[in-house]
């Protein structure tokens, strides 16, 4: 949350069998390449779906917390509240939750 990061994630142009994703230091441009599945953004939301049945789930994004990768997940209560959680980007346990912005 301190700093800024541009991600995307797609299948290896070189290796079509391999999904990668991308991502670069807003600040200072450097990209960093990560082996991962294409469905892990989808894992994230489901978790956050099953633990907090949100109304919305407005955001996946892949970030890091503490040098970690993780994926930040906001999303939108039933009583219009706000929700952010931070959720391991390779084991997809949660990290940080909070609720009720």
């Amino acid at each position: 949350r301190q700093q800024r990061f541009f991600s995307v994630g797609g299948f290896d142009s070189r290796n079509p069998q391999q999904y990668k994703y991308v991502m670069i230091n807003g600040r200072n441009g450097k990209m960093e390449i990560l082996p991962g599945k294409a469905g892990l953004p989808e894992e994230a939301k489901q978790i956050v779906l099953s633990t907090q049945h949100p109304k919305k789930v407005t955001k996946v994004a892949l970030g890091r917390y503490h040098q970690q990768l993780v994926w930040e997940v906001t999303f939108v209560n039933k009583n219009k509240t706000y929700g952010y959680y931070l959720i391991n980007f390779k084991n997809t346990k949660i990290i940080q939750e909070i609720d009720n912005l």
